[in-house]
């Protein structure tokens, strides 16, 4: 009887822990990410921290790999690429957007809001994209050449996928902050258990 009641007093203790960890870093109404990430000091929050980033990392690397398999079907498929084709097709679709990923993952809002990238991180991600445009049209011998209709059909891919890796990441941001209504009931419903 003794260990049952030590396990219910600990899952309480746990419970009201966890609520108001939630309540400091979370307001009911809302959710403060600023505060959430800056509370990276204290032990939970750099353990809150590690969870937000690895998610959001899972996500958009899922949204990556399927963004590059739809891609090769769309080169191998709709373009009628040959094998060489694609390859050098891929490398200039993985250098588009691996450098478009970078603006989506260096802020917790929408990607065009502020703050603005630094110029450096802006200027670079520019320079080598218009570079690697360049090289899979004059490769200089050195790959298969593709033609500018295709450059066009990745550049376009890849910003519609720079939209589409945003949208994952703001939702599963709001899942993460709970700051759904589904959340908000859960923590009341917690809340009420664990100090009634």
């Amino acid at each position: 009887k003794r260990p049952k009641r030590f396990i219910v007093k600990s899952l309480r203790a746990n419970a009201a822990l966890s609520c108001s960890m939630a309540e400091s870093s979370f307001n009911v109404t809302g959710c403060s990410t600023g505060m959430l990430f800056s509370c990276a000091s204290s032990f939970t929050g750099l353990a809150v921290s590690l969870i937000f980033g690895v998610t959001i990392s899972t996500a958009l690397g899922l949204t990556g790999v399927a963004g590059s398999f739809l891609m090769l079907i769309v080169a191998r498929n709709w373009l009628n690429l040959d094998i060489r084709e694609i390859q050098t097709f891929v490398f200039l679709k993985m250098a588009v957007a691996g450098h478009l990923t970078l603006f989506v993952t260096r802020t917790t809002r929408k990607f065009w809001q502020k703050p603005y990238p630094a110029p450096i991180l802006l200027w670079s991600a520019v320079v080598t994209k218009i570079l690697a445009t360049f090289f899979v049209v004059y490769p200089f011998g050195l790959i298969t050449p593709i033609h500018w209709r295709s450059v066009g059909v990745i550049w376009g891919y890849c910003i519609a996928w720079l939209f589409m890796g945003d949208f994952v990441k703001l939702a599963v941001l709001r899942h993460l902050e709970m700051s759904g209504s589904r959340h908000t009931g859960f923590l009341r419903f917690v809340k009420k258990w664990v100090h009634p």
